[in-house]
């Protein structure tokens, strides 16, 4: 009984943060009220992204609900004078609770590329045009997965992270 009772435990807690290819969903557990977790995820959408007026579409303060729509420009490299950017669009859903929030991120897709005449490479693409090299567009896809599993790190820390400022 006591080994089925580490299993479960074992197994749930694995659910508690799961990536596919191009999609993230994390639950963190923080002793922190939802008025204190939206203004900390308030705080951080300001830090991470440039212009956070621009990326939230929607703030439901009562709900404990964020949504962010973002973008990222990662290069493919055809050769050393030919580098081309395209830029992958994402969607970020904050769902804040008592004590836990959740980070979801999906909807990742390649929206443009600098060259109008060239494929774009969407995130989960596993065949490529005869004219990219194989290697140079998993690294690619690979910079991308990075880059957004970093907004993941980068919220839970943040979340976590205890506010001192009695000023």
């Amino acid at each position: 009984m006591k080994n089925l009772i580490i299993i479960f435990f074992a197994v749930t807690s694995l659910n508690a943060f799961s990536q596919e290819n191009f999609k993230w969903d994390k639950v963190i557990e923080v002793n922190k009220t939802q008025t204190d977790l939206y203004s900390s995820t308030k705080e951080f959408i300001a830090d991470y992204w440039k212009s956070a007026n621009n990326v939230i579409q929607n703030d439901d303060r009562e709900g404990g609900v964020l949504i962010v729509k973002g973008i990222t420009k990662h290069p493919i490299e055809f050769n050393k004078i030919n580098v081309q950017y395209y830029t992958y669009a994402y969607t970020i859903k904050f769902y804040l609770k008592e004590n836990r929030c959740r980070i979801l991120i999906e909807n990742v897709f390649c929206e443009s590329g600098e060259h109008k005449d060239l494929k774009l490479i969407q995130p989960n693409d596993t065949e490529y045009p005869k004219y990219y090299k194989p290697e140079k567009c998993k690294a690619t896809q690979q910079s991308l997965k990075y880059t957004l599993n970093n907004i993941v790190l980068a919220f839970e820390e943040h979340v976590k992270k205890e506010n001192n400022s009695n000023w």
